[in-house]
């Protein structure tokens, strides 16, 4: 098994790339788009959208804040 392995390294890898590949890409793609979206909006105050990276942000400054006190 391991020789027809080795004599057909080329065609293994080939094929090893045409899987691979495509999945970097894909997957690659759908993190950009999750990071260009930056978070669910989790809530509307006065018609503005707080997402859960901002609702993260100030929750931590307030229990620094807390924490200082």
């Amino acid at each position: 098994m391991f020789d027809s392995i080795r004599n057909n390294s080329k065609i293994l890898m080939g094929l090893l790339f045409l899987l691979v590949i495509p999945s970097f890409v894909l997957f690659g793609i759908e993190g950009y788009s999750q990071f260009e979206d930056k978070g669910a909006v989790v809530a509307k105050v006065d018609g503005q959208k707080i997402t859960q990276s901002e609702w993260d942000a100030a929750h931590q400054a307030e229990v620094d804040r807390i924490r200082a006190s």
